[in-house]
């Protein structure tokens, strides 16, 4: 039996449904990637700050004796060891290769999702064919939600500004034609 128009219409709007959940969730695990990597430069700048401090405190001491140097030195050397553990407990590089392999899974999924969405609007495949396509990337989608790393609210909110203030997804025609042997170009619209 072929399928009707409204079948075509009715798969597509749920394929571009899951393609944009997809498309958030992609960009959020890029953004919590990118807020644990500024974090891991931020705290490893304080610990070399924080050593220097104590380094030039130690070495004051050898000069002169105030009481208000030792303190400080002593302050500082016990902030940078507590900074120095935090650095440990949270292994920020792991946290960034995770979040960046769950990104990458997502970017997966998303561009086989693009290539479902163009099959659906050419109508050349049975609607059948093309829900089981569908449901196999739900499926997809569901096993990587499952195991995905916890986000934080600021990577939503990263990720907001970047799919709709930066256009971040959006590549012109011109970009593509940069990366493009003359011959595969296309002409730009003004």
């Amino acid at each position: 039996m072929a399928a009707t128009l409204t079948e075509y219409d009715a798969l597509e709007d749920c394929a571009r449904n899951i393609f944009g959940r997809v498309m958030w969730s992609h960009k959020i695990q890029e953004k919590q990637a990118d807020i644990y990597l500024y974090e891991s430069r931020g705290l490893a700048i304080c610990s070399i700050v924080l050593s220097s401090v104590v380094s030039c405190g130690l070495i004051a001491t050898l000069f002169v004796d105030p009481y208000w140097l030792k303190l400080v030195s002593t302050l500082m050397s016990c902030i940078s060891t507590i900074l120095i553990a935090v650095i440990k407990r949270f292994d920020f590089e792991k946290l960034i290769q995770n979040h960046r392999e769950f990104a990458t899974r997502y970017l997966a999924v998303k561009d086989q999702l693009m290539l479902l969405l163009y099959q659906i609007r050419l109508h050349d495949k049975d609607c059948d064919f093309l829900e089981e396509e569908l449901r196999s990337l739900v499926s997809k989608v569901s096993e990587i939600n499952s195991i995905a790393p916890q986000t934080t609210n600021c990577a939503v909110s990263l990720a907001s500004a970047a799919l709709h203030k930066h256009k971040d997804d959006d590549i012109t025609d011109e970009e593509i034609n940069n990366g493009l042997p003359p011959s595969l170009r296309k002409e730009c619209k003004k």
